[in-house]
């Protein structure tokens, strides 16, 4: 066991100081990369540390392992927050996020070169583990805001959401949590006391391994689409800032609010732009002469919907028009779909039992058994 967990953490840390060495200086990199390859390397020299902690080699643990997980939760919530468009650079104010690391670097020098009672050591190592804890948490729970805010956003804009969701950063959040869950169940075992295997720390390595798992991760998606972890530039252009949309749009009254319902529906129903794969609310916005701010306003207050539920809605009535027609009975329905706007089986059939409560291969044979 321990032969496979010094392998495990040997491939762990050399592979993320090369992630991160490549993310980081890679020419073609984008500013979010080099914010991730900061974080992966953070992971890393904390991986480092913990293995030689559980071998012995506790002074650089002391140092290093406590104070640098205070570095890797801001570079990582601060990727996250540059991929769903919360801030385009680092700014000045950035470097706040910071401070609890020299606070808490500080607090150990002082500890360790002042000669402290071994009771009053202990304690204060404790309490800080504590903090450490609860500060894991408020950064899991940040990114898993960010993200949520994230995804209201782009249905606000985008007929289609699957190449812009960001599934795959949400999978990595997620094995973050799980990986500071792991971070809980240590602590947890030592408050406890000792009723772990000194020799072996097993929830030190159950750490370590969930961060090894976190970067192999990071790596694969790496790998497999190299462009991925860039920032989607183009949604910049496609989603303005709200201080740009509320500084150029007019209010909303009941006259202008019913009028523009009326021109609305009569511009989907009569020309079905939702057919449009790639349907934005600013081509629709242009399309019947209205600012996207205003135009999402409407749809929210008036259709009670964003505009990615709203044009969904509208494509699904097409495909079960199209599938209760007897002409097209035997026509696959997956081409059907594509044909109405969806563009992955995916996300076909999800907005399909949504708002049916059927799958499409039940509505089908329903729609059989009638003809």
């Amino acid at each position: 066991m321990n032969e496979f967990y010094t392998i495990l953490n040997s491939f762990g840390a050399m592979f993320g100081l090369f992630l991160s060495t490549a993310f980081i200086f890679r020419k073609e990199g984008d500013y979010a990369q080099k914010v991730l390859g900061a974080s992966i390397m953070s992971l890393s020299f904390i991986i480092v540390t913990n293995y030689m902690s559980l071998k012995g080699f506790n002074t650089p643990a002391f140092f290093i392992r406590g104070p640098v997980t205070y570095i890797y939760w801001p570079l990582f919530y601060f990727y996250v927050s540059l991929m769903t468009l919360e801030m385009d650079r680092l700014r000045l104010k950035s470097i706040l996020h910071f401070i609890p690391f020299a606070l808490v670097f500080g607090f150990r020098i002082i500890l360790w070169f002042t000669e402290q009672p071994d009771d009053f050591f202990k304690t204060a190592l404790e309490i800080e583990s504590v903090v450490r804890l609860f500060y894991g948490w408020i950064y899991c729970i940040l990114m898993i805001r960010e993200l949520l805010k994230y995804r209201r956003k782009i249905e606000e804009y985008f007929s289609d959401i699957e190449k812009v969701n960001l599934m795959w950063l949400t999978v990595l959040v997620s094995v973050y949590t799980v990986i500071w869950m792991s971070g809980t169940l240590y602590m947890a075992f030592r408050f406890i006391g000792n009723s772990m295997p000194q020799s072996f720390d097993y929830a030190i390595v159950f750490l370590n391994v969930t961060m090894v798992l976190w970067i192999c991760i990071i790596g694969y998606f790496a790998m497999t689409n190299p462009g991925l972890f860039r920032k989607i530039h183009v949604m910049s252009f496609v989603i303005p800032s709200d201080s740009d949309e509320k500084k150029n749009a007019t209010s909303l009254n009941d006259n202008f609010d019913k009028e523009h319902v009326e021109k609305l529906k009569s511009y989907i129903e009569s020309e079905k732009p939702y057919l449009n794969g790639e349907l934005t609310l600013s081509m629709l916005a242009d399309a019947v002469d209205m600012q996207p701010y205003l135009l999402s306003k409407l749809i929210n207050s008036s259709f009670e919907q964003n505009f990615f539920s709203l044009i969904n809605a509208y494509r699904i009535e097409e495909v079960k028009s199209r599938l209760s027609d007897p002409e097209n009975i035997e026509d696959n329905i997956l081409s059907v779909a594509y044909s109405c706007g969806f563009r992955s089986k995916s996300g076909f059939n999800a907005t399909f039992k949504k708002i049916t409560g059927k799958t499409p291969s039940e509505f089908r044979n329903e729609m059989k058994k009638r003809s």
